[in-house]
C-alpha cells in the first residue's frame, strides 16, 4: 500500500517537471553571427574566399564537438592545405612554379632568380581570396628549395639582370636568321646548339615571322628586306648564357626581344623587352612540355 506524501514534504515545481525547452534565442544568435561573419569575410577576402570561411566555421563546429578525425580531414582538404601540398608535389616532380596575380608581361613568365622555378599568373581578374592558395603554394616551393636545393631540371647557371644583358650585347655578333632557324649559332669561334625548334619559335614571336615563312618556303630574301627587319645579334655572358637580341619591329625602331638562354640546355630562362616590345605569352619557356618537339626535362 503506497504511502501518501506528507503535506510538509517539498513538492517539485512545474518548471522542474516540464520538458527542457530548446534555446531558440541562442540558436538564432548563432545564425546571425554566422551570416554576419560571412558578409564581413566576403568584403575582406572576396567571393573566392567564402569557401575558406565556410570551412573555418565547419572546423570550429567539429572542434567544439570533439570530432577530431573529421576535423583533420577537413583541414587536410581545405584550399590552403591543398595548395601547400601542390607546391611540395610539383617540386618533387620538377614542375613547381610560383603563383601570382596580375596581367602577364614580357618578364612575367621567366625563371625566378632565387628558387629557379617558373612563374605562373592567375590573370588580371582578381576576385579576392587568391592569397589563400598563392601564399601556401609559394611557401611550400620556397621551403623545399631552401631545404633540398634547386628542384630537378632547374637552371643552375648565372642569371643576368636586364642591364647586364643589354651591356653584354654591346659586343654582340650578327646572327643570320637561317642559322637561328637551324638551332645552330656560331659565336666567337664556337657553335651553340639550341634545343629543337627553339630558334624558329623565338623568331616567330617577333615580326621576323614574315621572313621565316619565306626562308622555310625556300624563297631568297633580298638584302634590303633583311635591313628593313633588322639584324639578329648574340653574345656570350659568363661563358654559360647566350644573350640573343631579335628585332621586333622595323630596323628604324629600337624595339627588340632580348632572350637569355642556357648554352648547355639550349633553352630560354629569361626575357627582357627593349623599346616598345611586349608579349603576354613567351614564345618558348624553360620547361619542356609533352607534345612538343622534345621530351620533358
Amino acid at each position: 500500500m503506497t504511502e501518501a506524501p506528507h503535506s510538509g514534504d517539498p513538492q517539485p515545481s512545474a518548471a522542474a517537471t516540464a520538458p527542457p525547452q530548446q534555446p531558440q534565442k541562442r540558436r538564432f544568435g548563432s545564425i546571425v553571427l554566422v551570416v554576419v561573419g560571412l558578409l564581413c569575410g566576403y568584403f575582406a577576402v572576396g567571393f573566392l574566399g567564402l569557401p575558406f570561411l565556410v570551412t573555418v566555421f565547419i572546423a570550429f563546429h567539429l572542434g567544439s564537438n570533439r570530432r577530431w578525425i573529421a576535423l583533420a580531414i577537413l583541414v587536410l582538404l581545405s584550399p590552403p592545405s591543398v595548395a601547400f601540398i601542390t607546391g611540395v608535389v610539383t617540386y618533387t616532380q620538377g614542375t613547381a612554379t610560383l603563383w601570382f596575380m596580375g596581367l602577364p608581361g614580357t618578364e612575367s613568365h621567366i625563371i625566378d632568380p632565387e628558387t629557379r622555378c617558373g612563374l605562373t599568373s592567375g590573370g588580371d581578374l582578381i576576385g579576392g581570396g587568391e592569397s589563400l592558395v598563392i601564399i601556401p603554394n609559394n611557401a611550400a616551393v620556397q621551403m623545399m628549395t631552401s631545404v633540398f636545393g634547386l628542384m630537378k631540371g632547374a637552371y643552375d647557371g648565372p642569371y643576368p639582370t636586364k642591364e647586364e644583358a643589354l651591356a653584354a650585347l654591346n659586343g654582340a655578333e650578327p646572327i643570320p636568321l637561317e642559322d637561328l632557324l637551324k638551332d645552330a649559332l656560331k659565336i666567337g669561334g664556337q657553335e651553340i646548339r639550341l634545343d629543337s625548334n627553339v630558334g624558329r619559335d623565338l623568331a616567330l614571336g617577333t615580326s621576323m615571322f614574315m621572313l621565316v615563312d619565306e626562308i622555310t618556303a625556300g624563297k631568297p630574301v633580298q638584302d634590303r628586306t633583311r635591313k628593313l627587319y633588322g639584324q639578329i645579334t648574340a653574345a656570350i655572358w659568363r661563358e654559360r648564357v647566350l644573350i640573343l637580341r631579335i628585332p621586333a619591329k622595323f630596323a628604324d625602331e629600337p624595339s627588340a626581344m632580348i632572350v637569355a638562354l642556357d648554352c648547355n640546355a639550349g633553352r630560354p630562362f629569361a626575357y627582357f623587352g627593349q623599346g616598345n616590345y611586349f608579349h603576354s605569352i613567351p614564345p618558348v619557356i624553360w620547361q619542356k612540355t609533352r607534345g612538343s618537339a622534345s621530351e620533358p626535362l
